[in-house]
């Protein structure tokens, strides 16, 4: 059993779904979302959402920056459409869902 083993991972996700909880531009909530779970790595996910988690960090990082001091988060987001963010939002809380469940041996 793997209880417990991707605890690291369900505490950064749950981090970032609480960052999109709330009112205000879904992309300054994806902005924190992102950062919450910039220090996980796909090892630190179960094997069916490794893919799954590298898509979405890559979705939130396309863009190249427009000016010197812009990242490339800042300028994926700044390009970003509402419905596109909205379904990175959901795709959070679905691999929380997941990894939390895994944490607990559904894994």
């Amino acid at each position: 059993m793997n209880q417990g083993k991707y605890l690291y991972a369900v505490e950064k996700f749950g981090v970032a779904v609480r960052a999109l909880v709330g009112a205000g531009d879904v992309r300054l909530r994806l902005y924190e979302a992102y950062e919450s779970i910039l220090p996980l790595q796909p090892r630190d996910l179960p094997e069916h959402l490794r893919s799954e988690f590298i898509e979405v960090k890559e979705a939130l990082s396309l863009m190249p920056p427009e000016q010197e001091d812009q990242g490339t988060l800042s300028a994926t987001l700044r390009a970003m459409s509402d419905e596109e963010a909205d379904r990175l939002a959901k795709r959070f809380y679905e691999i929380y869902d997941q990894v939390n469940a895994a944490s607990y041996g559904g894994d």
